[in-house]
């Protein structure tokens, strides 16, 4: 009975420390520590439940919220030290309208928020948990490029899912699956 508890368990604590993140300098070991634990548990917990046959849909919004709480956090701490172009707020700002018309259109269809798994969305979110590795490769713009473009993608299916499907299947993977 223990066992299937601890997927939800490590999503809270990334929640928790998703939270902490706000409160600890960028580039310390704390930071870095807390950060991993973040990126290694949404990983793990996924995983876990799947091992442990106990995913069900409270999972599922926990480890959504979860989600949208860390990249929440990581736009408040990393947005102020962008020094690029305009053109990447503009599109970060379109993306974001975009999110929240997808948001309310699933809240009025199924009443209830929806953070679909798409795998669009899951390379939006691996690519901006990368941000700090890939920013040592790429200049802000070729990292931003890459990144709004998938998450445009992402976007703009997960619009079209929640405004088309007959049901809501939070873990549909793509268009392609829709019922």
């Amino acid at each position: 009975m223990i066992k299937k508890n601890i997927p939800n368990a490590i999503t809270c604590i990334r929640i928790l420390f998703a939270f902490m993140i706000l409160f600890i300098e960028i580039r310390t070991i704390n930071f870095i520590l807390l950060y991993t634990f973040c990126i290694v548990s949404d990983l793990l917990d996924g995983y876990l439940a799947r091992k442990f046959d106990c995913a069900n849909k409270f999972g599922s919004i926990l480890d959504s919220t979860a989600d949208f709480i860390f990249l929440f956090v990581m736009m408040i701490r990393f947005i102020p030290m962008i020094d690029g172009p305009n053109w990447i707020f503009t599109w970060m700002g379109f993306i974001f309208i975009l999110r929240l018309i997808s948001l309310f259109i699933a809240g009025c269809r199924y009443h209830t928020f929806v953070f679909l798994h798409t795998y669009l969305n899951k390379g939006t979110g691996f690519l901006i948990a990368m941000c700090p590795l890939l920013i040592l490769i790429l200049n802000i713009e070729q990292l931003a490029l890459i990144i709004c473009s998938i998450a445009s993608l992402a976007t703009i299916e997960e619009l079209l899912i929640n405004g088309t499907s007959k049901s809501l299947e939070r873990n549909v993977k793509s268009i392609k699956q829709m019922n």
